[in-house]
């Protein structure tokens, strides 16, 4: 689901600047190739739908305690609340009393609205803003710009000014980044960012209106923006507080909880003073629950008992948190600032009790690290939901980045070591075998990661911390003309902060040939560097430029970093994966076919694309009979090890063909066949054999569902070799000397290839 950008305006606003807003917007989104396709921009005009005013009549029949947010007109008749543009510019001027007109009361009541959209809003109007400002932008809710000092001359200047606006909404500046300085609020110092604190002028280039650091901040933003869309939001830890200006957002909260609290029989009381949703449920043996929201989709919880000692909510309470979700049309619990276990275990538990299960962002591996700290009754019943193989509602929980699943000692296992004593082994199998090898030594060299730096977010960064003495830091480089948000992208486990000699090296080699590239950005286990190439070939000889110039000096990454296994090895030292971000949901590979990531696009009518190759390979028996989705993409602990590998290298298949006929050589190179060779060598069925007709014949399928379902993902496929420019390596100094670059992947002596 898209996150919507709404455009509205008071009436009087001349047609023109609705068009300069809505390309402004535009403009702005692609800058951030990776996330304009996550927003959906619509100009709404004067917004007034049937039975947003009603008469006098209509309006003696409201009750009391709600008539003082209808807002009269002079013609006698009534505005409804939260239903029209005109209501939320009158509401606001009423709120803002004889001070004149609070641009920011008129952002913060549009978001308000809890009408299931959350857009973004921007609200245009005729009139002035006092305190005097042309507009105001508000993080992650939207922002006011008077026309009223505008004419048709200065589109460039108008449109500048929204996307400075747009600058504050996307978190451009804020306080505590480095070069910063609060004037009229937070902005970059940086004299030819369109963040200054200086007028604005029309002289910013389109190309690169805003500074590293400005873009940097926005981008980090955006992904959480995007992430946190359509989940409920659950910590236990002290809200922030509301930006809301009514409370009319508190009443599904409010409504919920005084009935769970009739349920259980609890005391139910609520702040009404207060900007956040505060309310307290007390229990008969003195012990008190708290619930706290700042929005309807961020909430807080936390008990005491009846000594007011601290401690973790009930079960029922995390049970009731999923019934919320699911009653407010939020389709995931994501699991934010949490640092007591057992607490996390609640939650999680909550969600493998619904349903169907609940799904969950930031899922943690359930290994013995999550377990940590957690009562054995909570773990025994996670431990049994877990193990359960049958279930008619499959789930995926499965994060982006997460740990791989545990390898269990199930009988698939035991089969093939038992052949590979008697060397039975066929190649297919004898790869499946060393998979489920490396996927067990992964989790076992994590846990003894963790256990050496006491992180289990993030050891490997702790590591290059203690050997460095450095602290893990971010810095991006913004490539001037070579935006690929869809491309084969690389890492390095290198230590992340440009202060270290072999990263600092590295970026400057990257930033003479203008590659786009981040430094620890993300914190995800190992990937110190990221590189975002564009191009197969580009990303092939870019991987052999820095084995030969750094590979001496760049680690190996462990087996239990991110990137090991799941990613391709070009060589030694670099990683990489082909990903299409912005255009399917999917962004990690599956260990199985190492670098590519599967296309899932949830908007299929038939069904998600996983589900749509299951229906399939059961069809075509490439799957058991008796096989369920649980088993192949479902929760961890019912995951069986050889249908998961066979389903990965399937749909990771799919993907194959579906990339390698709409993006063509900017994703497999010049050699296509070789590379298909290579990256599904004892993962597919033998060539010419009954079973790879059925693996190509349900990627075909695959192929036109795609094409049908999503012909604007194809365009964009087909566009992207056309539209890309390859890295020009004739910037760089010869290397020196050559050293082994050990390249495992489509390597060559010559650095044409």
């Amino acid at each position: 689901m898209a996150k919507k950008i709404v455009i509205e305006n008071q009436r009087g606003v001349a047609p023109e600047f609705n068009l300069w807003t809505m390309e402004a917007v535009e403009e702005m989104l692609e800058l951030f190739p990776e996330f304009k396709d996550k927003f959906a921009v619509e100009a709404r005009g004067n917004y007034r739908p049937q039975g947003s005013e009603i008469d006098r009549d209509a309006f003696e029949n409201i009750p009391d305690d709600e008539k003082d947010l209808y807002v009269r007109l002079p013609s006698g008749k009534y505005l409804v609340p939260y239903a029209s543009t005109d209501w939320y510019i009158e509401r606001a001027k009423q709120l803002s009393g004889n001070n004149g007109f609070d641009s920011e009361k008129l952002v913060k009541l549009r978001a308000d609205a809890n009408d299931g959209e959350n857009p973004l809003s921007i609200t245009l109007t005729v009139d002035a803003f006092a305190p005097a400002c042309t507009g105001y932008g508000v993080q992650n809710l939207g922002l006011g710009i008077s026309v009223k000092d505008f004419d048709e001359s200065q589109k460039d200047l108008f449109k500048n000014i929204v996307k400075h606006e747009l600058g504050h909404v996307f978190r451009a500046t804020y306080n505590g980044r480095d070069h910063i300085v609060e004037q009229n609020g937070q902005h970059c110092t940086n004299a030819d960012c369109l963040m200054d604190a200086a007028p604005i002028n029309i002289n910013h280039p389109l190309d690169k209106p805003f500074c590293d650091e400005c873009m940097e901040a926005m981008r980090e933003n955006l992904q959480q923006l995007l992430e946190n869309e359509n989940s409920l939001n659950i910590s236990n830890n002290s809200a922030e507080e509301s930006n809301h200006i009514d409370s009319a957002w508190k009443k599904p909260l409010r409504a919920f909880y005084t009935r769970a609290a009739a349920d259980k029989g609890l005391y139910y009381t609520e702040n009404i003073a207060a900007k956040n949703f505060q309310a307290q449920l007390k229990a008969g043996d003195g012990s008190v629950t708290n619930i706290e929201a700042p929005a309807i989709n961020n909430l807080s919880l936390s008990s005491v008992d009846k000594d007011g000692n601290s401690r973790v909510p009930n079960q029922e309470h995390f049970d009731d948190l999923v019934k919320f979700a699911r009653k407010n049309n939020m389709s995931a619990i994501r699991l934010a600032d949490i640092k007591t276990p057992e607490f996390r275990a609640r939650m999680v538990l909550a969600c493998l009790t619904a349903n169907p299960p609940m799904k969950i962002v930031n899922m943690p591996e359930l290994n013995e690290g999550f377990f940590r700290g957690v009562a054995a009754d909570t773990r025994q019943k996670i431990e049994t939901l877990s193990k359960a193989q049958n279930n008619n509602n499959p789930s995926s929980n499965a994060s982006a980045g997460s740990k791989p699943y545990v390898i269990s000692r199930n009988k698939a296992i035991v089969r093939l070591e038992q052949k590979e004593k008697l060397g039975r082994l066929t190649p297919r199998e004898e790869k499946m075998l060393n998979y489920a090898r490396q996927q067990k030594k992964s989790e076992e060299e994590y846990e003894a990661a963790v256990q050496r730096t006491g992180n289990d977010i993030d050891p490997r960064t702790a590591e290059h911390c203690a050997r460095t003495g450095l602290p893990a830091q971010n810095y991006y480089y913004s490539s001037k003309s070579r935006k690929n948000a869809a491309a084969w992208k690389l890492h390095l486990d290198v230590m992340p902060n440009r202060s270290d000699p072999t990263t600092k090296a590295v970026s400057e080699m990257l930033e003479k040939i203008d590659v786009e590239h981040k430094i620890y950005h993300g914190g995800e286990n190992g990937k110190g560097m990221t590189i975002y190439v564009g191009g197969y070939d580009d990303a092939k000889r870019l991987s052999r430029e820095i084995n030969l110039r750094f590979g001496k000096d760049i680690a190996e990454p462990p087996v239990y970093t991110d990137q090991a296994g799941s990613e391709t090895m070009f060589n030694r030292v670099v990683s990489g994966r082909f990903y299409l971000q912005g255009l399917f949901e999917v962004q990690y590979p599956h260990g199985t076919a190492a670098g590519i990531c599967p296309a899932s696009y949830g908007s299929l009518s038939d069904a998600k694309s996983e589900s749509f190759i299951f229906a399939l390979a059961m069809k075509e028996n490439i799957l058991p009979a008796g096989t369920t989705a649980d088993q192949c993409f479902g929760l961890s602990g019912r995951l069986d090890f050889e249908k998961k590998y066979i389903f990965d290298g399937l749909e990771a298949y799919c993907a194959h063909k579906l990339y390698a006929r709409h993006a063509g050589s900017y994703y497999n190179g010049k050699n296509p066949d070789l590379y298909e060779q290579k990256m599904f060598e004892g993962i597919i069925p033998e060539a010419g054999s009954a079973e790879k007709a059925r693996w190509d014949a349900i990627a075909d399928r695959f192929e036109r569902h795609i094409s049908q379902e999503y012909p604007r993902g194809i365009t964009a496929m087909q566009q992207l070799s056309a539209g890309y420019t390859p890295i020009d390596f004739s910037k760089l100094p010869p290397v020196a000397a050559r050293q082994n670059n050990n390249c495992l992947l489509y390597t060559s002596p010559s650095p044409r290839d």
